[in-house]
């Protein structure tokens, strides 16, 4: 972990204060203290009484905050939604539209609709297809081989210097 002096704080303070203009010094010590405690007692130590209204509250700005801070190898464990984690929540949001569907709070079209747009998302970024599934490989053949000593000039084949000096009409150098 690399020492945040005054200077880096106030520059990370002046960079993230458009879009948080109350932004201080404890939100840097909490994500700091996130690295060693749990979130829990990090926000507990830093941010005093009103922290899980505050961390809710500005729970984006905390990830922007948390990788203005990663130069210094501090602050972006606790914000990072790994792909295992996003793809668990997506599944348990199917769930929970199955449920309010059933429940009636949900029509049965906004419910499909729902259900369609997750369930696409998943199959895109996901890739919970089939097993037999088959993925597309696509091959770009370069372009040219070599850069031509003569010419300095990309070529294919290594053409004789007589053929370059033809071909671009050089002077023969002595």
């Amino acid at each position: 972990m690399a020492v945040i002096n005054d200077k880096d704080i106030q520059d990370i303070l002046d960079g993230i204060s458009v879009n948080w203009p109350d932004a201080n010094v404890c939100d840097i010590a909490y994500l700091v203290l996130c690295d060693t405690f749990s979130q829990q007692r990090a926000a507990d130590l830093t941010l005093g009484a009103n922290a899980q209204s505050r961390i809710k509250k500005h729970k984006k700005d905390f990830g922007k905050l948390a990788e203005m801070l990663k130069p210094f190898g501090v602050g972006a464990d606790g914000y990072d939604i790994s792909r295992e984690e996003n793809k668990a929540e997506l599944i348990k949001l199917l769930a929970e539209i199955d449920d309010a569907m059933a429940n009636g709070d949900v029509s049965a079209k906004d419910g499909l609709k729902m259900q369609t747009d997750i369930r696409v998302k998943l199959n895109d970024k996901f890739e919970m297809e089939a097993a037999g599934g088959q993925k597309r490989i696509i091959v770009v053949p370069q372009k040219h081989d070599m850069i031509c000593p003569h010419t300095n000039k990309e070529c294919t084949q290594m053409p004789t210097k007589e053929a370059c000096i033809d071909y671009y009409k050089l002077k023969e150098s002595r």
